[in-house]
């Protein structure tokens, strides 16, 4: 049997007693902490409310590494808002309106300097599609 057979092996019978987090969905009380909890762990991939991070992104695809495109932090955002909308939870809030208006750009056109040599029309469309949702939703307008 090979290393990697054994290794495989190994990580099979160990995954067995990872903790996995368990779900009640049989009540709107069950959704919503289930909900909250899964919001917390995604919330996890993003660093962009930290020092000498950009507002908005996740951490980038660069040489050698891997990381996300700008669109999918659009997504990432726009889901947040759709979390929200949901569920009634403004604890992220602030990050997202925070994001969005860094990524909105100076042309209010979702071309911000930081990124306009990779993007394309359909990036910036996943950004608009963020901002016209939570104009749908009645998301809390910034305070600017």
């Amino acid at each position: 049997m090979g290393v990697f057979q054994k290794g495989a092996g190994l990580v099979l019978f160990l995954a067995q007693f990872a903790p996995v987090q368990s779900m009640k969905l049989d009540s709107k009380n069950g959704i919503l902490d289930a909900s909250k909890g899964l919001a917390g762990d995604l919330i996890s991939f993003y660093k962009g409310n930290e020092t000498g991070q950009t507002p908005g992104l996740l951490p980038e695809r660069t040489m050698g590494t891997d990381g996300y495109y700008w669109y999918q932090s659009g997504a990432f955002m726009g889901s947040f808002v759709d979390y929200w909308q949901l569920t009634g939870d403004k604890t992220y809030n602030k990050l997202v309106t925070e994001g969005i208006q860094w990524q909105v750009g100076k042309g209010k056109d979702f071309m911000p300097a930081n990124n306009t040599a990779s993007m394309g029309n359909d990036d910036q469309s996943i950004w608009a599609f963020a901002a016209l949702t939570a104009a749908e939703y009645g998301y809390p307008e910034p305070s600017e």
